[in-house]
């Protein structure tokens, strides 16, 4: 069972390999400035030369404000946002021993996806669903 996965793997980098960054946070503590509120936060990039990268599904949202949820007035405020969500498959032996947590991202054609799941295969790769939000300023995480 585990050759024909390694076999598979093998196919799909031959096909849909691209170069990406997986980032988790680094062992050193997180920085707080008392003044400003400002957390640093510092990451170690791993650089994976080939990852499986499926396509992007993009799928429109709408999120209602507060208010209007809340005591079923009238319309308030909402917001559209588009939310891209794409498959990366990466092997475990491209991680360097690292084992993956939510708390990862993935950055791919200048895109950061923060990872929504993690499914272990067969303890030779690890597929992650990666959520992009589009039409929003500054909330990456790079």
């Amino acid at each position: 069972m585990l050759r024909e996965i390694t076999r598979v793997l093998y196919s799909l980098k031959r096909k849909w390999s691209f170069r990406c960054v997986y980032q988790h946070p680094s062992d050193v503590p997180e920085s707080l400035d008392t003044r400003t509120g400002v957390v640093t936060r510092s990451y170690t990039p791993i650089t994976i030369r080939k990852a499986i990268i499926l396509p992007e599904q993009m799928q429109r949202s709408f999120i209602y404000d507060l208010a209007y949820i809340a005591a079923n007035k009238n319309f308030t405020y909402g917001g559209l946002f588009d939310k891209g969500s794409r498959y990366f498959i990466i092997e475990a032996k491209d991680l360097h021993k690292h084992v993956p947590s939510d708390n990862d991202y993935i950055v791919y054609a200048e895109k950061v996806y923060s990872i929504k799941e993690i499914i272990d295969i067969g303890e030779r790769a690890y597929m992650f669903r990666g959520v992009q939000v589009k039409n929003t300023e500054g909330l990456g995480v790079v």
